[in-house]
């Protein structure tokens, strides 16, 4: 209700997700959406007073209400959208069949969502990275580091995300069984990454091993 950051569509002519700033992801299905006269009847919606996200929490966090005309299907939330325009995504189709959503987040984390329990599979961390990184970059270690945008590649199970920091940070999701997870590892750009060879299977349930990643709960 108090703003759009952001709009990614599916690309199957029926499914969108948007970033709002009353701090809600949503999936929208356009075949359920208002028509343009019947939007206009709506009355205003009933906004927070100086709530400005470019520089302060929201008033409502974790305390919003549904509005009684909200045509949306999924709302996902926890995550920030403050101090930028935070962007989400659909999985790719070729590895995941676009089963999962996922998002920055003002906190310097990256939520990626399952769209068919509706729950938070995993969450990715890049604050312990970015405290360790002040003398090598010559750049103070901060706990409040927006993750603006983030790019799952189409095939291959790397995940990059780029911050406020100056810095891309990547994930791998390939470790093997058996095998130590890969520390998470900001990226400097122009540094080429390594990659696995083997997609995982489409449709497969999302394996996310890493040293820093939490789940949620």
């Amino acid at each position: 209700q108090e703003g759009i950051t952001h709009i990614s569509s599916k690309g199957d002519s029926r499914y969108l997700i948007s970033n709002g700033k009353d701090q809600l992801l949503k999936v929208w299905d356009i075949r359920k959406m208002h028509k343009i006269p019947e939007l206009k009847s709506l009355p205003p919606l009933r906004r927070v007073r100086g709530f400005d996200y470019r520089n302060c929490r929201y008033p409502l966090w974790n305390k919003q209400v549904r509005h009684p005309q909200d045509r949306s299907i999924q709302e996902y939330r926890n995550h920030y959208v403050l101090a930028t325009l935070i962007r989400c995504y659909y999985s790719p189709l070729e590895t995941t069949n676009q089963r999962y959503i996922y998002t920055g987040s003002a906190n310097s984390q990256v939520f990626i969502f399952d769209t068919y329990t509706s729950k938070c599979v995993s969450i990715l961390n890049v604050t312990d990275v970015m405290d360790g990184l002040s003398d090598e970059l010559g750049r103070p270690g901060t706990s409040i580091n927006p993750i603006r945008d983030v790019s799952w590649h189409p095939h291959h199970p790397l995940l990059v995300a780029t911050s406020f920091s100056g810095c891309i940070f990547g994930w791998d999701f390939s470790t093997k069984k058996n095998e130590e997870p890969k520390p998470e590892t900001p990226i400097e750009p122009k540094q080429s990454v390594q990659i696995s060879d083997k997609p995982p299977t489409s449709g497969d349930d999302l394996k996310i091993k890493n040293t820093k990643s939490s789940q949620c709960q």
